[in-house]
């Protein structure tokens, strides 16, 4: 069960300082690549012009904005998925670890969501720029377009990676949401409160509220009801409204069950 006693993937701060050194990684990246190629440019302005690069020279030239981009979105990445382990306090950990791994993966702007980050629609633009870069952009060769060549795409990703501007814009983002998910159940005026309760054996019930985030409602079906349909729901709902300090919650709740390890449910549900 992921409490506040959590340890590794299982508590926030692990994922801060994860993320906290992506960042330091992706500035160190791009002052580097700044400086080479500043350097390169004044050779290129040398008379007689200088002898051509080296394979290596050229490969940091290529390779250092686009770590330094790849980086930076894994960054965001674990401050964003450091929310997700207050998001999910009570509930287990297998549970968070399919959500982290299999829901979420590289899904910034679903996270974002979940998070109820105030995102605008650039920020939007840039996680998804970033979600891109850390699926293939970064990391795998552009896919050629009709008419089999690829010139036009390598152009496009340099333009993005190379522009200072986004960076700056990137960077700026990631301190924002660093922000945000510190700022998650740690405001005395919106404090956050949850409570847990055993549901048909070894099924559970979690509800969470406050803390700068939507109310939510986790269950988690025991063993001996896998095939009562939406009836779980209903004795969930039963239940959780007649907690006094949830009270007129549920239909604004984010209801989540946890199917971890579960067969699938039948087809009459």
């Amino acid at each position: 069960m992921l409490s506040r006693k959590s340890k590794g993937q299982f508590h926030p701060e692990r994922w801060m300082k994860e993320g906290n050194h992506l960042l330091a990684s992706s500035k160190i990246a791009r002052a580097t690549w700044i400086v080479r190629r500043a350097r390169f440019k004044r050779k290129l302005e040398r008379q007689p012009p200088p002898s051509k690069l080296s394979a290596s020279k050229f490969a940091e030239l290529e390779a250092l904005p686009k770590s330094s981009c790849l980086l930076l979105g894994y960054a965001v990445e674990m401050y964003l998925k450091a929310g997700i382990t207050k998001l999910f306090v009570g509930c287990s950990e297998d549970f968070f670890d399919h959500a982290v791994r299999k829901r979420y993966g590289h899904k910034l702007r679903q996270l974002a969501k979940d998070l109820h980050f105030d995102a605008s629609q650039q920020d939007l633009n840039d996680l998804k720029d970033l979600e891109a870069m850390m699926v293939t952009g970064a990391r795998y060769p552009v896919v050629p377009g009709p008419d089999g060549s690829s010139a036009e795409q390598e152009s496009e990703r340099t333009r993005t990676m190379w522009n200072g501007t986004s960076y700056f814009r990137f960077r700026q983002l990631a301190l924002r949401v660093r922000r945000h998910v510190s700022h998650i159940d740690a405001d005395p005026q919106r404090p956050m409160s949850h409570w847990r309760v055993p549901f048909g054996g070894d099924g559970y019930v979690v509800c969470r509220s406050g803390g700068g985030l939507p109310p939510r409602v986790t269950y988690r079906r025991g063993s001996d009801r896998m095939d009562d349909g939406d009836d779980v729901l209903q004795e969930v709902k039963l239940l959780v409204v007649a907690r006094h300090d949830f009270t007129g919650m549920w239909d604004v709740a984010v209801k989540n069950e946890d199917r971890t390890g579960l067969p699938k449910l039948s087809k009459h549900c």
